[in-house]
């Protein structure tokens, strides 16, 4: 490519043109296509039997002359679609639709309702932890327990690896002990149980 203008300089000129895209209407800017999708939106499209040619025969001849008929399959498919009137290509986009346009709207709504159920965190007149969900304040022993689960996470930790890896306390493999810290989901207006976490020990 970086020697096309020397090497096929009519071709080059082509391409700096435009040359390598398509447009199929005129009433869209910008609506150009490349090539090759073209062709598989149209000759490609219109010859396209059910089923494809897999499966249609293992003769080779046969396979030929699908092949050979395959601009004729194309011309007999457009004219068909022309006699019944479904050849616009004109159309407006499909992310313009009306249908399409409501059912994004609809989308859009149901985010912002969501969003605007919940609490804001940041507009709260202290420190508390705020189920952003329910809007529930955590209760004390829940903001305890949650301040102090990355330290006792180390010690969880540490106590493993001392006592099952670098010593010979206990079996790698024995049971773990759990240290069921409190959250959201133990209060009465918490997040699903399912969200719950559970620290071992």
């Amino acid at each position: 490519m970086l020697n096309l203008a020397f090497t096929h300089p009519y071709v080059h000129d082509q391409m700096l043109d435009g040359g390598f895209m398509v447009l199929r209407q005129d009433e869209h800017g910008f609506a150009q296509a490349a090539m090759d999708q073209t062709i598989e939106q149209t000759v490609n499209r219109d010859s396209k039997t059910k089923g494809g040619l897999t499966g249609i025969t293992a003769h080779k001849g046969a396979v030929h002359r699908w092949i050979l008929s395959h601009p004729a399959r194309a011309e007999i498919a457009r004219k068909c679609e022309e006699m019944a009137g479904k050849t616009d290509i004109t159309r407006t986009w499909k992310d313009l639709d009306k249908s399409r346009i409501s059912s994004d709207e609809q989308a859009v709504q149901n985010v912002m309702c969501t969003i605007m159920s919940m609490a804001n965190p940041f507009q709260a007149m202290d420190d508390s932890l705020i189920n952003v969900v329910s809007g529930t304040i955590a209760q004390p022993d829940i903001q305890r327990d949650l301040a102090r689960a990355d330290e006792v996470e180390k010690v969880a930790f540490t106590n493993f690896v001392q006592t099952r890896l670098t010593g010979n306390e206990k079996d790698i493999f024995a049971p773990i002990k759990q240290m069921k810290l409190k959250t959201f989901s133990d209060s009465a207006h918490g997040i699903p149980s399912k969200e719950k976490f559970t620290l071992f020990l």
